[in-house]
């Protein structure tokens, strides 16, 4: 019964090595900006009284990047 325990444990750290091998190797690294970049922003979520969404602008922007919030989050 402990040999089979073992096999299973084996097997379940195996498994969790090959699922991360192949998430990774679609995984694309975010963008690194730095201040003073010049950045577009996806406007598909802000609302505006101006032509429906499929006549307005798909982005707005340039925006500089003022300074470094988080890991992936940048204040503009």
């Amino acid at each position: 019964m402990e040999r089979s325990l073992e096999e299973a444990k084996v097997a379940l750290v195996k498994s969790k090595e090959d699922m991360a091998h192949y998430y990774n190797q679609q995984r694309i690294l975010a963008l690194e900006y730095h201040v003073g970049d010049k950045v577009f922003l996806d406007a598909s979520d802000i609302k505006t009284p101006h032509p429906p969404p499929k006549l307005a602008h798909q982005y707005r922007g340039p925006y500089p990047i003022q300074r470094r919030v988080g890991r992936n989050t940048y204040q503009l």
